[in-house]
């Protein structure tokens, strides 16, 4: 028996690219769920009910979701959110009119591995082969969402988009308007009884 087989295998899966793992989550009724969806197109904002940027970007993914869906793209979010402010998500739902999935089970660890960063909102779109084709952290201009989700949705004959780079007068401001992460986390215990934002 090749004894050498066994550790060629666990490590080929510790090497194995972000794109080649799967986002274990879970939709708000405690079921498994596992990202991106196959053979389809899948865009995913990461967000919390308490990040004020993530409520600008989910106005706008509500739209594209409403031009998206018929062509196949799929549209989800995946909150940072503590099981105890978990509460607060159909309020997000409602206030937002969400229709694509919202779900739960985002982590830390999860972001920085797909996003190199903590920065809220961020979104990660995969292509219909499950491959990462483009992470923005930061609230994202419709536009540049369009672009990406029109290429890949189409027969990608033209050229690929370019990578988005933040306008000059964005990046001079430490890029597009976001919040991090892990310090949002720490002031959840402030935020006041069904409130979208801390205290």
């Amino acid at each position: 028996m090749n004894r050498t087989l066994p550790l060629l295998l666990v490590f080929g899966a510790l090497a194995a690219p972000a794109s080649a793992q799967q986002l274990r989550v879970q939709d708000r009724d405690g079921n498994a769920v596992s990202l991106p969806a196959p053979g389809a197109v899948t865009l995913v904002q990461f967000m919390g009910t308490w990040c004020a940027p993530c409520h600008e970007q989910t106005r706008a993914l509500v739209e594209l979701h409403q031009t998206y869906a018929a062509r196949g793209v799929r549209i989800v979010a995946v909150s940072l959110d503590r099981p105890a402010e978990h509460r607060l998500l159909p309020i997000y739902i409602e206030e937002f009119a969400v229709q694509y999935p919202l779900l739960v089970g985002g982590t830390l660890p999860m972001l920085n591995r797909l996003v190199a960063g903590d920065t809220l909102p961020a979104v990660v779109i995969f292509d219909r082969d499950g491959e990462v084709f483009d992470t923005i952290m930061g609230l994202v201009p419709a536009d540049v969402l369009t672009t990406r989700l029109d290429w890949l949705a189409g027969d990608r004959t033209a050229s690929r988009p370019p990578p988005f780079v933040p306008p000059a007068a964005a990046r001079e401001e430490d890029e597009l308007p976001h919040v991090h992460a892990a310090a949002m986390l720490a002031r959840q215990s402030g935020r006041r009884a069904g409130s979208l934002v801390p205290s």
